[in-house]
């Protein structure tokens, strides 16, 4: 016989884009479903999820009906499988014994469908059960057991994509060697697969065991297993088969309804390799967050690709240092922990994680194409958003970050003017005609570093002094980021450019889209020769714009400024869905309203314990900041990140706002989480010496990009 084709490789285009979580309760059996990621797959296909249950078991007689957390073993199998995304039946399949009536019993009274087969041929149970609910060639069976009752349904759903995006006949997450801890165990194979192995199974091992002759047969199956993202955990043993077993279980669910609602392999994971680690505030551990630590320095320099998401920001054992997702303004780590973020990724979240408009726009595009040989029709279309929304913009052109566009703005102005000399304010990226200013210049030219000189925010003589001396091709600074501009600034800079002769540009990376729409130039009326825009405009997407005077961007005709990946599409329709949405929201008012109402209750918590003269929260209402009087003052920041991380934040010395934090728990828990931190502050405040109170002992030294 040749390899079998299941026919619905032939038939169908299929994409499976997400799972379902499931949140855990003892109170009913129908718990509440909650959609974390839309799918989208082709309805003409079944998908049933088949339990085999018996109470026959040798070891631990009657353990599918044991209660666990007042819920049947059983239950807690079932529920997850209605869990599982796009799952169209659940079907408990039981033997004709009469010790299994019980099982019987208990699937008529929830309302759950039940198959009744041969007690030693699982096989056949299985193929009668699919045939009797309708199942027919193309169409999928997942395979699951009763005894594993902390079966993730998003591993189950992970295990379903990877057989459709594959095409194959059979797949599971069991591997050989066991990758998955011994409990999370699923298969799925097709119908035709079923059937084949139904009709040509003699062996009374095959008939026992439902998938065996397909794994047994790879002349005849095609067969793949979803690897496992975390190393050395096969060893670990969530199934129920003896007593120890129980209470095992016992004791990793007590564990799980202790944290949270909802919850993944992983929460159960940080459980097992946590176990003797006691509670930090309200956090419950970092093993797998500081075991991965020494995994990526050994390939990674600074274990992160970007310089202030590195471990060296944050405080050894209770901060976090990977996240594994978000939603919101939610993040959760690698061990579980889930935080209220208020870094947003360092400003690009604008909408909050996973925001599903946006997320919508990028996979309606991804089915178009993500990188072409021309330009794309979109690129148009958000360029003409742009110009409508920033006064200094007639034209635009795309790039990838921030770094990327305000180098791009710095070699069009030397072009414009004929000039070299650059005069900077602010933080404007890594290339080498700025980064040559700072304390991290290794590596830049010296005859580049005397090609930039710095003036002061809100200090007009500096920059006049500058001019004075030297004939610029650029003035640029950040219109406005930990300080509002005052006496006229902005004005007079516009002024002393246009006198000069010097393109003006505004880096508005950090203030754009979130101070007003059009950006500080928009809200405080002056209007620059280019601007620089990124972060929030792709709500995380990878974007940024370079916006200008027609007169000064036309030079981009004979100056070389283009990347690969500048068109590329799937950000491109994440930002033309992230401004829309966030206009039509009234998003800037919103954050606004929300930065002016933290500020205002933070102080007076700081106030209520006497540390406000040392502490306090100051800025403008769209990006609120912490402002620290202290000797101590860089040892204290840390100590704030410490605490806030013990109290379940994520954040720096400013309040990254996105539209996702603007409702009521975020609030709560953010209020609840100030107090605690306040008092732990005027504690430390009051003691001989704060390093003392850092958990690793000792502050690090960091780069700072903005005093």
């Amino acid at each position: 016989m040749g390899t079998h084709k299941p026919v619905f490789r032939e038939k169908f285009s299929i994409e499976l884009l997400g799972i379902k979580a499931f949140s855990l309760s003892t109170k009913g059996f129908f718990l509440e479903k909650k959609e974390v990621w839309p799918l989208e797959i082709n309805t003409m296909i079944k998908k049933i999820a088949i339990i085999q249950a018996r109470m026959g078991s040798s070891r631990l007689p009657g353990k599918v009906m044991m209660d666990i957390q007042g819920i049947p073993v059983l239950q807690w199998v079932t529920q997850a499988a209605l869990s599982i995304n796009n799952i169209d039946n659940v079907i408990i399949a039981t033997s004709t014994e009469n010790q299994d009536d019980a099982i019987e019993k208990w699937c008529v009274k929830n309302n759950i469908k039940i198959f009744r087969g041969d007690e030693k041929n699982v096989l056949s149970r299985y193929y009668e059960a699919a045939k009797v609910h309708g199942l027919k060639s193309g169409d999928l069976v997942m395979r699951l057991t009763a005894d594993c009752p902390l079966l993730d349904p998003q591993i189950c759903g992970e295990v379903i994509s990877l057989l459709l995006r594959t095409g194959k006949d059979y797949a599971n997450n069991i591997g050989n060697p066991r990758a998955w801890p011994d409990g999370l165990d699923c298969e799925v194979f097709t119908f035709d697969a079923l059937e084949r192995s139904f009709l040509e199974a003699s062996d009374d091992l095959y008939k026992e065991h439902v998938s065996l002759y397909i794994r047994h047969n790879p002349q005849f199956f095609d067969a793949i297993s979803l690897s496992c993202p975390v190393g050395g955990i096969g060893d670990y043993r969530w199934t129920l088969d003896t007593q120890d077993d129980f209470e095992h279980l016992i004791y990793l669910t007590n564990h799980l309804q202790d944290r949270k609602p909802t919850y993944s392999y992983l929460d159960v994971l940080h459980i097992e390799q946590n176990d003797r680690t006691e509670k930090i505030g309200n956090i419950y551990g970092l093993g797998q967050s500081l075991s991965h630590l020494e995994r990526a320095l050994k390939t990674i320099p600074g274990a992160s690709q970007t310089y202030s998401k590195s471990y060296v920001q944050h405080i050894k054992g209770v901060s976090p240092f990977f996240i594994d997702r978000g939603k919101g303004a939610y993040v959760w780590d690698i061990d579980g922990n889930e935080y209220v973020d208020y870094l947003s990724a360092l400003l690009p979240v604008l909408l909050g994680y996973c925001d599903d408009d946006v997320d919508e726009a990028i996979k309606a595009q991804l089915s178009k194409g993500i990188c072409f040989s021309l330009a794309a029709d979109i690129e148009a279309e958000l360029a003409e958003i742009l110009i409508n929304m920033i006064p200094s913009a007639e034209m635009v052109r795309f790039a990838k970050n921030g770094s990327d566009v305000t180098a791009g703005a710095i070699r069009i102005a030397r072009a414009y003017t004929g000039r070299t000399q650059v005069a900077i304010c602010g933080y404007h990226g890594w290339h080498d005609w700025y980064i040559g200013t700072t304390a991290l210049d290794r590596g830049v030219p010296y005859e580049t570093k005397n090609l930039t000189d710095t003036f002061s925010f809100n200090k007009i003589e500096s920059l006049k002094k500058l001019l004075a001396q030297k004939q610029y091709a650029a003035i640029i600074l950040e219109a406005e980021a930990t300080e509002k501009s005052q006496n006229g600034f902005l004005e007079e800079v516009r002024k002393l450019s246009t006198e000069h002769g010097a393109v003006l540009i505004f880096d508005e990376i950090v203030s754009g889209f979130r101070s007003s729409l059009g950006g500080i130039q928009e809200l405080r009326g002056v209007v620059p020769d280019l601007s620089c825009f990124g972060k929030a405009m792709g709500n995380g997407m990878p974007i940024s714009a370079l916006v200008g005077k027609r007169e000064v961007m036309h030079i981009l005709d004979d100056v070389f400024f283009s990347g690969t990946f500048g068109g590329e599409t799937l950000s491109i329709a994440a930002a033309i869905t992230c401004l829309n949405k966030y206009k039509r929201t009234n998003g800037v008012e919103k954050i606004k309203n929300l930065g002016t109402r933290l500020q205002g209750n933070i102080n007076n918590i700081l106030k209520a314990e006497g540390i406000n003269g040392v502490l306090s929260v100051q800025g403008e209402s769209w990006w609120p900041a912490m402002k620290i009087s202290h000797s101590e003052s860089d040892t204290l920041k840390m100590l704030i990140r410490q605490e806030l991380a013990r109290n379940g934040i994520i954040q720096g010395s400013g309040f990254n706002l996105s539209v996702s934090h603007c409702n009521d728990t975020i609030w709560n828990q953010t209020m609840e989480a100030w107090e605690n931190i306040a008092m732990s502050l005027n504690k430390f405040l009051n003691g001989n010496s704060l390093e003392k109170y850092l958990n690793d002992g000792k502050e690090n030294t960091v780069f700072k990009v903005r005093q």
